[in-house]
């Protein structure tokens, strides 16, 4: 018995379930090209995780989809999973597992929309339950023989690249039984071990050890599971601690280390677990000895997807934490962006703003007077500048306290930006000392529910570096014009960063990387305001990369007046696009003719270039119906105004 709980994606074989190869690709001869106009497609022979590997060069000219397919002589059992190691070099577009019936025309699929190539080899497992009905005559159902096995690359963000494959095999999926007890040992003889896996979190395994204390949880076989969460004592908590797995007790495989433990709950990550026993290692004690209410085995689906992962998390967390749609309730958002321009940001109703297409989001969280306020312990208004220009701005408001989130973009088309203003306004009768905190979180505005295109949800940052003038999250560049009073970042597994605001505190940490993806961070502003005062902070954010130079050298004393010159010449450029047909109307019916206005500002800003589409992100697409819908309301309205 060493170790603790566990964390990342070893696969073991379940018990002794039989292995089919179905391709070590040494040789690629039995495997034909398949592709469809649009893209181009070369196969080659190359070095490989062992021997050989396929490379797999693709170009998408336009739209399109291109891979490999081969022949298949199998019969499915009841559980059974695929697997292959693949890597390689590309934006991210869509990657297809495909089984096919002897008909041709029956499918089935595992696609995996916006798939990022890893650079090193990566083990893809496919399980019987990703696996679901495409298309076809059948019309359902699941597949006993398939005839054809496809490995397919179909275009979303398109370019050019290459995928890299091997050792693809095939194996039955050993039973699970569950019915087996669960064994809980533990180095200091106790009798309150199994409190940590019984359900309740009113009972706690605990030790007076202060280091080098061990548990370990037996299932009695193979176990199939996708992360955990350990639930701490207060002030009973691992400062230090590791996690290994093994499947036969005696070959361990150290999979997580921590060593500057919090007490918040741990949330770990695992991509298609496998083990039959979890060592928990802990090494040091934060207070008197160690204690833990509960260890909650988390099923296969916890890491299928992060937004599964988050879900979890948010979970444990009151409303207010995490975005609006992990509490199962949709966020309304507007749309950011220049006519024309290919890119967008999207503002939701509590003031979240994300930063480009399935990119990061950045949040407003503050501290007045020692209380947390996050936008669900306020209230909340939506506003657009005169009622109708695409200049949105999201209200907070509190009993003392107003915060006023105002967002648009500026610039020309390919070097656009998003400017943002954050007021405070104390409205109380005495002086307020308020931390205005702006967090930098692995979270899109697009909601989960929203797949078409670009999965919504939960979104990537690896790297976040701080700068003198700029702060850098993985390719993208922030400006905070007006200097903040310090910022912090943090890996996932030391604690997302909502964990450290509503301590009023961040990290010592400047630059992280997380290799997960689920990296955050934050600025503050200390700020002091006498009654009636407001004060104003301002950040500029590029949607490219050759930005405007003029950002790096902007002072903070100026960034209120560079502010109010771009949004003037916003204001007037929408003024002037917008009221060019005089609408004769009762009063009554302004709010009509301001909602045609904007939709109309919209349908300008949705455009990429000429071509019109019903949205900028799940419906960036051209679809017949929306588009001629749109072509009449903007073209008609568009003559009319020349």
């Amino acid at each position: 018995m060493k170790y603790f709980i566990l964390f990342f994606a070893f696969s073991f074989s379940l018990s002794f379930a039989q292995v089919t190869p179905i391709s070590d690709f040494n040789s690629i001869n039995d495997w034909k090209i398949v592709h469809s106009d649009g893209a181009e497609i070369s196969i080659s022979n190359t070095e490989g995780f062992s021997n050989n590997s396929l490379k797999l060069n693709f170009n998408f000219t336009g739209a399109g989809w291109c891979g490999i397919e081969k022949d298949l002589n199998i019969s499915l059992p009841d559980d059974y999973k695929f697997s292959y190691f693949i890597k390689g070099e590309g934006l991210k577009n869509n990657l297809e597992f495909k089984l096919i019936d002897s008909t041709g025309d029956n499918v089935w699929w595992f696609n995996q929309r916006n798939f990022e190539l890893p650079q090193t080899w990566q083990k893809e497992i496919v399980r019987k339950r990703n696996i679901q009905f495409a298309w076809g005559p059948k019309g359902g159902g699941e597949i006993i023989h398939p005839a054809k096995i496809q490995i397919i690359i179909a275009a979303s963000e398109g370019g050019k690249g290459s995928v890299f494959l091997d050792e693809l095999v095939f194996e039955e999926a050993a039973k699970q039984d569950t019915t087996i007890p669960i064994k809980i040992t533990a180095s200091s003889p106790s009798d309150n071990s199994g409190f940590v896996i019984d359900g309740n979190p009113e009972t706690a395994w605990q030790t007076d050890e202060k280091n080098n204390q061990q548990l370990r949880i037996d299932f009695g076989y193979v176990k199939e599971f996708g992360g955990i969460i350990i639930n701490w004592m207060k002030n009973r908590f691992a400062k230090d601690f590791s996690i290994s797995i093994s499947k036969d007790g005696k070959n361990f495989n150290t999979v997580f280390a921590k060593n500057n433990g919090r007490g918040t709950t741990d949330f770990i990550f695992i991509k298609n677990g496998e083990a039959r026993f979890i060592d928990f290692n802990l090494n040091e004690s934060a207070g008197t000895g160690f204690g833990i209410s509960e260890i909650e085995i988390k099923p296969l689906e916890f890491s299928d997807h992060p937004n599964n992962f988050f879900q979890s998390a948010a979970d444990h967390y009151p409303k207010g934490y995490f975005p609006k749609y992990f509490s199962r309730t949709q966020s309304f958002w507007n749309i950011i962006g220049i006519s024309g321009d290919l890119k967008e940001g999207l503002i939701n109703e509590e003031g979240s703003i994300e930063v480009d297409k399935a990119s990061f989001s950045i949040s407003p969280f503050l501290f007045v007077d020692d209380k947390f306020l996050n936008w669900n312990e306020v209230e909340l208004e939506q506003s657009l500048d005169s009622s109708y220009l695409p200049i949105p701005s999201v209200l907070w408001k509190e009993k003392n306290i107003d915060l006023n989130i105002k967002a648009f973009a500026a610039g020309e088309k390919d070097e656009s930006l998003i400017l943002i203003q954050y007021k405070i306004i104390n409205k109380s009768d005495t002086e307020k000392n308020i931390n205005l905190y702006l967090a930098i979180r692995p979270f899109q505005v697009n909601a989960p529910w929203q797949f078409l295109n670009v999965q919504g949800g939960a979104a990537k940052i690896n790297k976040i570096s701080a700068d003198n003038s700029f702060v850098s999250v993985d390719k993208k560049k922030l400006f905070f014009l007006t200097n903040y009073n310090n910022f912090g970042a943090s890996q996932f597994k030391d604690g997302e960063i909502v964990t450290f605001i509503d301590q009023n505190s961040l990290p010592d940490t400047k630059e992280i990387y997380d290799s997960l993806g689920f990296g955050s961070g934050a600025a503050v502003y200390n700020l002091k305001l006498n009654p009636g005062e407001e004060k104003n902070v301002y950040v500029a954010i590029p949607f490219y990369d050759n930005y405007p130079q003029t950002l790096e050298n902007i002072k903070s004393s100026d960034a209120e007046n560079f502010f109010k010159e771009k949004l003037n010449e916003v204001s007037n450029y929408w003024t002037d696009r917008l009221n060019r047909v005089e609408i004769n109307l009762p009063p009554d019916a302004d709010k009509l003719i301001n909602t045609l206005k904007s939709n109309l500002a919209y349908i300008l800003i949705n455009r990429d270039g000429p071509a019109i589409q019903p949205g900028s992100r799940s419906y960036e697409r051209a679809w017949i119906r929306d588009g001629a819908l749109h072509q009449a309301l903007c073209c008609g309205l568009e003559l009319r105004m020349r």
